[in-house]
């Protein structure tokens, strides 16, 4: 019979012959990740003041505003209007921008609404 660690130990702390329930642990992570998600997204957010506008990148694969930090952009009181596909090339699908509280909408409309340009 072996000993079982109840929660994630690095391998050098464990005991000897101690097992970690890796998967358990990563699906423990993701859930409490999920968590973490969700109330950001409740928290209450302030009426917007000036939009901030994302519009595609060209010249890099980067991208001006990762989705991520719509939430933080939202509590200073900017609304966030990113043009359609401006993250793909770095890998955010206007999806997750959505998610996090952002509009997708097409460049000529992201251009016009936007008090503010975010370019790298």
């Amino acid at each position: 019979m072996t000993a079982t660690c109840t929660r994630p130990c690095r391998p050098d702390r464990r005991r000897p012959g101690a097992q970690v329930d890796w998967a358990a642990t990563l699906v423990r992570e993701r859930e409490q990740q999920e968590e973490r998600e969700q109330q950001a997204q409740q928290t209450i957010m302030p009426a917007p003041r000036m939009k901030v506008g994302v519009v595609k990148e060209t010249a890099t694969k980067m991208v001006a505003i990762v989705p991520k930090s719509v939430p933080q952009l939202r509590r200073m009181g900017f609304e966030v209007v990113v043009e359609t596909s401006a993250g793909e090339s770095a890998g955010f699908s206007d999806s997750d921008y959505m998610l996090w509280g952002a509009q997708v909408a097409s460049k000529q409309h992201t251009i016009q609404q936007a008090d503010i340009i975010a370019k790298v």
